[in-house]
């Protein structure tokens, strides 16, 4: 037996690995006819979650001997054309596309060995020490080949806010999961900003006041229109903000009208589908008033410097007024 499925069989994932690095040095590159390559990468290709080694020897029929089979697969891997991967103890055939195949066509072995650990780990990045351990390198090869992948900008280094002092790396045109980066209520520097939660509420209860009720839908339309916030917000993020809002009696949830009646039952697939947009459309048709006054709680609204600050449209992180550098906000902040 031979090939790459007996590595996979009798080595594991990770043996294979380095199998295959041996196999990408290998001189002895034998002659491959370039219509069976097209052949496999068309039958790859038309199969969204990639095919089998049992799909492609199906779809070449019975004419095409396993061994022309296995040198093709192995010139295709050479080419960077077709990349790997395991699933349920199965090796998956994926296609790589020409332009993306031309970019990595430069890099050596190694390189290329990172590169697809790096772009196996997807959104969420990988830590540096898992990268090399898996990789196998020594330190200073290892660390050779991550400046070369920077360098030529195929790779880029993040920091987590769950693990803001260790380094991960994703490939330079994945943006990360908001698991990884913690959403809009983070800075840059992974820090929970909360100068930035602060300033849009106040910003929002006042837009409450003028409109006497507000649904989370319009908030939403409201923040992306003012231009407050850089990132973009989803209804979720500012039916949140009303929940600390309603916490710290600045508004009042009020009831609002139903949209309308059940879905019904017998698609399950169609039901499940409805009832996603049935909940987000909860989330956006929630109502809110500002806080009636209570005559036995004193409002922390009065209280919060922006609420009856006279710039306060005119401010929002980075810009001429600011947060950071306002002085009533800092000393009610420090208090």
């Amino acid at each position: 037996e031979s090939g790459i499925e007996f590595w996979i069989q009798s080595s594991g994932v990770e043996e294979w690995r380095r199998k295959w690095v041996v196999m990408l040095r290998s001189n002895a590159v034998t002659e491959v006819n370039e219509e069976l390559l097209e052949s496999i990468l068309h039958i790859v290709r038309t199969r969204v979650s990639g095919a089998t080694d049992k799909d492609i020897k199906e779809g070449l029929g019975p004419g095409t001997p396993d061994k022309v089979r296995i040198d093709a697969y192995n010139a295709l891997l050479r080419r960077r054309r077709l990349s790997l991967k395991t699933r349920d103890g199965q090796v998956i055939y994926e296609e790589v596309s020409a332009e993306a195949a031309a970019k990595l066509s430069g890099l050596s072995v190694e390189e290329h060995l990172v590169y697809s650990l790096i772009e196996k780990s997807g959104n969420l990045g990988i830590w540096t020490r898992d990268l090399r351990f898996r990789s196998g390198l020594q330190q200073n090869q290892f660390l050779k080949v991550l400046k070369t992948l920077e360098t030529k900008r195929l790779v880029k280094a993040i920091k987590s806010v769950k693990a803001k002092n260790k380094k991960f790396y994703m490939l330079s045109d994945i943006t990360p999961s908001k698991e990884v980066t913690g959403g809009p209520w983070y800075s840059d520097q992974k820090e929970y900003d909360s100068e930035f939660i602060l300033v849009l509420s106040s910003h929002l209860a006042a837009f409450v006041r003028s409109q006497k009720k507000v649904s989370i839908r319009e908030a939403t339309q409201y923040v992306a229109k003012s231009g407050i916030s850089k990132e973009s917000l989803e209804v979720e993020h500012i039916a949140s903000l009303f929940d600390i809002m309603t916490y710290d009696g600045l508004v009042e949830e009020i009831e609002a009208v139903s949209a309308g009646a059940s879905i019904a039952k017998s698609n399950t697939n169609s039901a499940r589908k409805q009832l996603k947009q049935d909940e987000s459309e909860t989330i956006a048709s929630r109502m809110f008033k500002t806080k009636t006054p209570d005559t036995h709680l004193h409002s922390v609204l009065p209280e919060i410097p922006c609420t009856l600050c006279p710039l306060q449209s005119q401010c929002h992180p980075g810009g001429t007024i600011n947060p950071a550098s306002c002085e009533y906000l800092t000393e009610w902040l420090d208090f």
